[in-house]
């Protein structure tokens, strides 16, 4: 329990809080930055307390227009999170299915299926015309050498594909997703920046 290790590291006393309670409180370490050098911990620092500290944020926003068949697909989607309220659209909860098939629309590939050739469907395959990927390219092109650089993504199988592109045109890029396991992360993290 959190007490017992904390009477092994920290300096414990006993705090009257009124006349006839009292509570354990934590004044200092028993030795010095233990804490930090001995126990396996994550220490987060806010904003303000580390800002000095931190490199200038280089903001960089670059446009990418989605093709005429994967803005009908977005639209078609995004269409379904309003209701018109006297020529007022009111925003409306997407259910969760749509919300996915809405960011999958935004990254996806859109292809016709075999077998209905007015139906469109959303692909995440590594052939075709990939306008976000491309985005990435252009910016990852710029970065120095060898620059670590982490793409966040809410689609697994685009951090595969993207991955994959990357890892083909600019060297060692890895996907991590929920499909690793524990090892295969932490391997990853360890490669990271090396």
């Amino acid at each position: 329990g959190f007490w017992d290790w904390a009477g092994l590291y920290l300096i414990i006393t006993e705090k009257h809080i009124s006349r006839y309670d009292t509570v354990q409180e934590i004044v200092g370490e028993k030795h010095p930055g233990s804490t930090f050098t001995d126990i396996p911990c994550v220490v987060r620092w806010r904003t303000q307390e580390v800002a000095d500290q931190l490199p200038e944020v280089i903001e960089r926003i670059v446009p990418v227009v989605m093709g005429p068949k994967q803005r009908k697909i977005y639209d078609d989607f995004e269409r379904d999170a309003f209701a018109w309220l006297d020529e007022q659209p009111v925003m409306t909860d997407l259910p969760i299915t749509q919300r996915i098939r809405l960011r999958q629309a935004a990254l996806g590939q859109i292809k016709a299926t075999k077998k209905d050739a007015d139906k469109l469907d959303i692909d995440f395959t590594k052939t075709g015309d990939q306008p976000k990927i491309s985005a990435i390219k252009e910016i990852v092109s710029d970065l120095p050498d060898n620059e670590p650089v982490l793409i966040f993504t809410h689609s697994a199988k685009w951090a595969v594909m993207c991955a994959g592109a990357l890892d083909k045109d600019f060297g060692p890029a890895r996907a991590w997703t929920g499909a690793l396991s524990k090892p295969q992360r932490a391997a990853l993290k360890d490669q990271f920046g090396t």
